[in-house]
């Protein structure tokens, strides 16, 4: 599932509470807090950074391979970058990958 599918589908998962809200058949206990907590996830889905390792060193034995959001190295060959499509900070790192 992409951020964009993700996205849309806690927006139909927001919509259908409120619809059940307005016509009784879910309780006002919570659902409040559970469309605010669509809200946070719709907004951390879409403020996700997307980018790509930044190859920074190469070597016989290892290449090193750097966040362009924090700096985070890592060192492997390229065919094992997709064992890390996203980064300790958050940043997703499968930047023109099939899976994005």
């Amino acid at each position: 599932m992409t951020n964009r599918e993700a996205i849309e589908r806690l927006q139909r998962c927001k919509r259908n509470l409120k619809l059940g809200k307005v016509i009784g058949a879910v309780s006002e206990e919570g659902a409040d807090e559970r469309i605010e907590a669509y809200d946070l996830a719709v907004k951390a889905l879409e403020e996700r950074p997307q980018g790509e390792w930044k190859e920074i060193t190469k070597g016989i034995d290892s290449n090193t391979y750097e966040c362009p959001f924090c700096g985070r190295l890592i060192n492997c060959d390229k065919p094992r970058l997709k064992l890390y499509p996203f980064c300790h900070c958050g940043a997703d790192m499968r930047k023109g990958s099939e899976e994005e």
